[in-house]
């Protein structure tokens, strides 16, 4: 079977170890965590190391850590397995959904055959084992024998009763025998046969009375064969391991202390002339005559998880560990963490930037709201640097961060980016400054209220400043919902006029009016029921004249696509963006809607493909941001995500997870730095940021810059100016007045390619950049030089 081939360059020797530096526009970053780790690869001047989020290495040579993702080139993001042939010079990398990649010489060669092929069952990629130029992979119907001469698959074995798909889980040669690992025994046959496609030519020899076993992996050590066995209908459960020895007669179980029955191991790995067995919390290693020589557990390493192990050529060793990543271990057992740089988790249920700071939260949003328990875990980004906040990194905090769980909320103070409020579905607020957590909040000590129906959690679901930073906070299943701390520490709750019982919320977003829009889910109701949207009136001590407006469907009651509400946002001309269940809706007059009978949300209708219809009407609405230009960035729950024009009618750019490197076409959250142009895009896989073209300001023309500055010949990118009027006017003249380009600024910044209308590049020479607003009233002028 032939592969369709893609090669791509290996950018990561160029571009990883960059995360400290600013993004060039255009350019995108993972930001993954990479502390679960489960495979390690040795090619002699680098160790790499799969992790269950993404794939990193370590540099020998010049101790230097970098990534691999879909941003250097990688197919995809989630990895099986890696191994690595020293003959070839070939690491090889199997992903959960069975594509795969090799790297050689810099290169990356794709092969989908597998991810393509028609299966109904299971298409995992479980092991990689070498025979000469064939890779063996271990697959969930049979076994695939890759090529790495030709770089294709040359045959699949299906060796199962009478020629039935198998799982197999692990491949080992000896003596000229492939032994192959399976979910009914260990299957064997010579790996000389022309013919292995036939599956006569298979025999089972475990269990020697031929009743079903799983054995999960499988490796040959001091010339005998070693066999993980997890009793029947035990293999993915924390127990019932054992480990067999073969000697070409006959399998014996491993007895005399070596290797403990009973518990699940994880792997099983010769190397160095050792045996190497890790479990949830140890790895013992043994020597030729199956003596434990060293024995490795949270007292050598706290915490210790240990999932693979090997030794180097100068006898390092190097563990892959579930949540420390991976360790550098000497004979001495002194050891180092080795890990890059990220965020806690991959989950992401809600991020918010403030003055280049993103702050974010770790746990499962559900589109129902729902706890899933997540315990309590947050992150900030600063300056290229991640910090992470939990139990594990704050153990001696006097607030138990880990007892927070399923936070999904997240507030910045607009005038200390340093001060930030987490809101948790289980114990209320927590108050961080400057990097301590400093004080929590719940019913015991404000007026936040433990849930009716559940008394032991105070549940905050949203939250947001005002224009005078007082603090808003959203207690769901609470009969007085709507909450808020002052600046002066003074908490005050108010319940919702119109909105009786205790439902559940969902986020909530102040506008510039100072109205709190709310996201009513129900309780025990159907999914999203509509909007609240409540004002004090700027009367916080007088409820007398609270008022709330509740927004549903239909013409004269709100008229929104979907009640199944995912994203309220405020753009710059201050309209609520709404994303629904069914696309995008707007209100174009929010400060009416408490005083108006006309209140009615607004589809947006556009043209596509010559018919009309109402922006993403197909698409579930996740998250929505704007960004300098007023530009939407619109998230959706399957398309990945689109950026529109200010009014919505004109798509500007679509990433989705083939187009890109987006991690995923689900979108949970959108955060926009607007100070540099990033946008951070939270998915159900993770985060990804991307450097656009708008920066927010305004204006003033005080510190206008173009760069790069001079323009060297051999630069062929865009020539950023920021600093201009906001959305104006951009025109490029040479010193003698004459119009080179003519343009238009997104936010305070406009891009030049360098060329002029007629798409030549432009002569040696000083240019002025002028910048007008719709008025004439201001311009911004700067000047560049360019080189050709």
């Amino acid at each position: 079977m032939k592969q369709i081939l893609y090669i791509f360059s290996l950018l990561f020797f160029l571009s990883s170890g960059i995360s400290a530096q600013n993004q060039s526009l255009g350019q995108w970053k993972v930001h993954l965590p990479y502390n679960s780790a489960k495979k390690i690869a040795d090619t002699g001047s680098k160790i790499y190391c799969a992790s269950e989020k993404g794939l990193f290495y370590y540099n020998k040579q010049d101790n230097s850590i970098a990534t691999l993702s879909k941003v250097t080139g990688l197919s995809e993001i989630t990895i099986s397995t890696i191994a690595y042939n020293p003959t070839y010079g070939c690491l090889v990398i199997a992903y959960t959904n069975a594509n795969i990649d090799l790297i050689i010489n810099n290169k990356i060669i794709n092969i989908s055959d597998i991810k393509r092929k028609n299966l109904t069952g299971d298409k995992s990629i479980y092991g990689i084992e070498f025979y000469n130029n064939i890779a063996y992979l271990s697959c969930g119907f049979g076994i695939v024998a890759l090529d790495l001469d030709r770089r294709e698959i040359k045959e699949t074995y299906i060796i199962g009763p009478l020629g039935t798909e198998i799982q197999v889980f692990d491949v080992a040669i000896w003596n000229n025998f492939i032994f192959a690992a399976t979910e009914n025994g260990v299957y064997s046959a010579s790996v000389t046969n022309p013919n292995l496609i036939d599956f006569s030519n298979w025999t089972i020899t475990f269990p020697d009375n031929g009743n079903a076993g799983d054995c999960n992996m499988i490796e040959v050590f001091n010339n005998q064969v070693i066999m993980n066995y997890a009793k029947p209908g035990a293999l993915n459960n924390n127990s019932n391991d054992s480990v067999y020895i073969y000697d070409g007669f006959s399998w014996t179980l491993a007895g005399g202390g070596f290797i403990q029955d009973n518990i699940k191991h994880f792997s099983v790995r010769a190397s160095g002339g050792r045996l190497l067995v890790t479990n949830s919390y140890s790895l013992s290693i043994y020597d030729n005559n199956y003596n434990r020589i060293i024995y490795i557990d949270p007292g050598v390493y706290a915490d210790a998880a240990p999932r693979d192990a090997v030794y180097d050529a100068d006898g390092i060793l190097w563990i892959a560990d579930n949540g420390s990543g991976m360790l550098r271990m000497t004979a001495s057992l002194s050891y180092d963490f080795i890990m890059p740089d990220g965020p806690a988790s991959d989950l992401v249920s809600a991020m918010q930037v403030v003055d280049k700071k993103l702050w974010m939260t770790h746990a499962t949003r559900t589109a129902g709201w729902f706890n899933t328990y997540a315990a309590g875990n947050f992150s900030e980004y600063d300056n290229g640097d991640w910090k992470s906040y939990n139990n594990k990194t704050m153990p001696g905090s006097t607030i138990n961060i880990g007892n927070f769980f399923d936070m999904m909320s997240v507030a910045i103070d607009p005038g200390n980016k340093n001060h930030v409020y987490v809101g948790s579905k289980g114990q209320g607020i927590i108050e961080m400054l400057n990097g301590v957590a400093v004080a929590s909040y719940r019913d015991t000590n404000s007026t936040l209220q433990v849930g009716i129906g559940n008394p032991t959690q105070c549940q905050v679901v949203g939250m947001g400043f005002d224009s005078d930073n007082n603090l808003w906070a959203l207690n769901s299943l609470a009969a007085k919902p709507v909450n808020v701390r002052t600046t002066a520490g003074n908490w005050r709750a108010f319940s919702i006029p119109g909105i009786t019982g205790a439902p559940l919320f969902g986020d909530l977003t102040v506008d510039s009016y100072g109205q709190k829009w709310i996201n009513v889910i129900g309780n025990n109701a159907p999914l999203g029921n509509g909007i609240a949207v409540f004002s004090d009136n700027g009367t916080l001590e007088d409820a007398t004249d609270d008022k709330a407006r509740f927004i549903s469907s239909g013409i004269g009651s709100g008229n929104l696509p979907s009640t199944d509400i995912r994203a309220i946002t405020e753009d710059l001309e201050n309209e609520i963006w709404l994303g629904t269940g069914k696309g995008v809706a707007v209100i174009y007059s929010p400060s009416a809607v408490l005083t108006s009978n006309n209140f009615d949300a607004q589809q947006i209708l556009i043209k596509q493909d010559g018919i009309n219809q109402y922006l993403l009407e197909s698409e579930v609405v996740t998250a929505i941001a704007v960004d300098g230009a007023n530009r939407k960035w619109i998230g959706t729950e399957s398309g990945g995500v689109f950026l529109m024009s200010p009014d919505g009618t004109e798509q500007i750019l679509n990433f989705n997870e083939i187009n890109s490197p987006l991690l995923s076409n689900y979108i949970l959250s959108i955060a926009i730095d607007q100070e540099t142009g990033v946008i951070y895009f939270g998915t159900n896989r993770g985060v990804i940021s991307y450097k656009g073209d708008a920066i927010a300001g305004t204006g003033g023309c005080s510190d206008v810059l173009a760069y790069p500055n001079p323009v060297r010949p051999d630069y062929t990118g865009p020539i950023a100016i920021k600093g201009l009027v906001p959305n104006g006017s951009v025109k490029i003249t040479d010193v003698s007045g004459n119009l080179i380009f003519e343009t238009k600024s997104n936010g305070t910044q406009a891009l030049w390619y360098g060329k002029n209308f007629k798409g030549e590049k432009a002569h040696t020479g000083v240019y002025l950049v002028f910048s007008t607003d719709e008025e004439g009233e201001n311009t911004c002028v700067t000047k560049l030089l360019f080189i050709n």
